[in-house]
C-alpha cells in the first residue's frame, strides 16, 4: 500500500515529477552542506544514470513484459460492441486512436468515458454522434473506475459491452473486473508511441521509453498490491 501511494504523489520512478524532487533534493545538499559536496553531486549523477536507463526502449520493454500478456480480441467480436466504456489514464493518445477503430467496426450505442473532460472534448472531435457520447468525471483512479462501472452498467439490456484501457493498464482492469463479479471484455489501446524493436534505437533513450517504463513500473506494483 505504501509503495502504491508513494508513486501516486511522486509519479513514481521514472516520472518527471520524482525526477524534479531529486534533483532539487541533490541540489539543496550541495548547498548545504559544502563539506559534502562530492556526495550529492554523486547523488545527482546516481539519478540521471538511472534515468537515462530506464529511458531506454530496451528498459522500457523489459519493464512492460513483467506484466501478464493482453489477450487479443478479434474485429468479428469487437463488432457485436453495443457499449463502450473508456478507461481514461496513461497512453492518452493510443487510447482514442483505439476509440476511433473501435467505433468504426462496432459503431456501438452507448460510449462512456470516465476521466478527464480534456479528453471528452477531443472525443468530441471524432465523427461519433454526441448523443451516443457520455461523460462521468466521478472516478479517479481504476480501482474507482471499475465501481462506476459496476453502478452504471445494466447488464444484458446494455448489450455487449467492452472496457477500453491501455495495454499496461489492462491486466489489473481484469483483476478488479473479477473481484467485482463484472464478466466484461477489455480491450487494450497501444502505446502512444511505438518503441523500436531492434537496431542501435533501442538504447537510444526517450521521452516514450520513459514514460512506458513509469507506467509499467506503477502498473506491476499496483497489480501486486491488488493481487493480480
Amino acid at each position: 500500500m505504501r509503495l502504491v501511494a508513494f508513486a501516486k504523489l511522486t509519479g513514481g520512478p521514472g516520472s518527471l515529477r520524482l525526477l524534479g524532487i531529486l534533483i532539487t533534493i541533490g541540489l539543496i545538499w550541495v548547498v548545504a552542506f559544502p563539506r559534502r559536496r562530492s556526495v550529492g553531486f554523486i547523488g545527482l549523477a546516481l539519478v540521471a544514470i538511472s534515468y537515462l536507463v530506464m529511458a531506454t526502449p530496451l528498459v522500457a520493454q523489459w519493464t512492460a513484459a513483467r506484466l501478464p500478456p493482453a489477450e487479443p480480441v478479434r474485429d468479428v467480436d469487437i463488432r457485436n460492441i453495443e457499449t463502450l466504456f473508456i478507461f481514461d489514464g496513461d497512453n492518452r493518445w493510443g487510447r482514442l486512436r483505439e476509440t476511433q477503430r473501435i467505433y468504426d467496426l462496432a459503431q456501438p450505442r452507448e460510449v462512456v468515458l470516465l476521466g478527464r473532460l480534456s479528453v471528452y472534448k477531443d472525443l468530441l472531435l471524432m465523427p461519433i454522434p454526441r448523443e451516443r457520447l457520455h461523460h462521468d468525471a466521478t472516478s479517479w483512479n481504476t480501482s474507482s473506475q471499475v465501481e462506476r462501472v459496476k453502478e452504471l452498467w445494466r447488464g444484458e439490456s446494455s448489450g455487449p459491452t467492452a472496457i477500453l484501457a491501455s495495454c499496461l493498464q489492462a491486466p489489473r482492469v481484469k483483476a478488479l473486473l473479477h473481484d467485482a463479479g463484472l464478466n466484461l471484455t477489455v480491450l487494450s489501446a497501444p502505446l502512444d508511441a511505438d518503441l523500436p524493436q531492434r537496431g542501435v534505437r533501442r538504447i537510444v533513450p526517450s521521452l516514450a521509453a520513459l514514460a512506458t517504463t513509469r507506467d509499467a513500473l506503477y502498473e506491476v506494483a499496483a497489480l501486486s498490491y491488488y493481487g493480480g
